[in-house]
């Protein structure tokens, strides 16, 4: 705003913020001035200063309204920034608690599979004791007469040392040759769903003979089809010598 005139001369005085500061602006003319100039001359002077001083305002009134607006979009994009932040974090923990969660899931699931799996191991234990000390011939074939378990009567009567050196083995080669094929249909029918018995001789890696007899059953798996065989065996040498025995005494009569 204009300050009022003095009687000793011509003044003129504004002020207006800039920069967070005070900027004033000020015009005096003395009385010598005014008489020694024409009267035109200082009025002009001072509607001049008067338009600088309005120019002035008017640039700073834009530039405070673009700082202000600057200041407002500034403002939001920062609410937008906590906004979207606080959802973040909010996720974040989300997830977390997922993966909390997750991981108790895993340990629990982890100690109840060490737990079956100890389990299984103390009944597949216990099985295998009470197979190894079953004193008859317990073994499993596959579909293609391939052995794959064998207690230790059995290996004792293939005369086989362990069964890491029986197993894989092919059993049909341990079959006497004249009851080979009679085992093969066995071996076939009982992996088509059949129970079977057979009588035949085997010839042990060592060179040994017996007699042996045979009751197979199929071994399911796990989708409830039948995989393998399983058998048990006994030697039955002794009585086919005392069969023989008989026969050869009644033919003498």
């Amino acid at each position: 705003a204009a300050g009022p005139g003095r009687a000793n001369g011509l003044h003129h005085a504004t002020s207006f913020p800039w920069g967070g500061q005070r900027l004033d602006l000020r015009f005096a003319a003395d009385d010598a001035y005014l008489a020694a100039g024409k009267t035109w001359v200082p009025w002009g002077v001072l509607l001049a200063m008067l338009a600088v001083t309005f120019l002035t305002a008017a640039m700073v009134f834009l530039l405070r309204g673009r700082a202000v607006r600057i200041a407002r979009e500034v403002a939001d994009r920062t609410r937008e920034l906590q906004a979207s932040n606080r959802e973040l974090e909010e996720e974040i923990a989300r997830r977390r608690e997922v993966e909390k969660r997750l991981e108790a899931y895993q340990q629990d699931l982890e100690r109840e599979v060490a737990a079956r799996t100890a389990e299984l191991n103390s009944t597949t234990n216990q099985l295998r004791t009470i197979l190894d000390s079953e004193p008859e011939c317990v073994k499993i074939v596959s579909a293609d007469g391939k052995l794959e378990h064998m207690n230790a009567a059995g290996l004792a009567m293939i005369e086989a040392d362990s069964i890491e050196a029986a197993r894989g083995q092919n059993v049909y080669e341990l079959i006497a040759e004249e009851h080979r094929d009679a085992f093969i249909d066995l071996n076939r029918r009982v992996i088509a769903g059949e129970s079977a018995t057979l009588q035949f001789r085997i010839k042990g890696l060592r060179g040994g003979e017996r007699w042996v007899d045979t009751h197979a059953v199929p071994l399911i798996d796990a989708d409830g089809a039948p995989t393998r065989h399983l058998a048990i065996t006994r030697d039955i040498t002794a009585k086919k010598a005392a069969e023989e025995q008989q026969a050869q005494l009644e033919g003498q009569l």
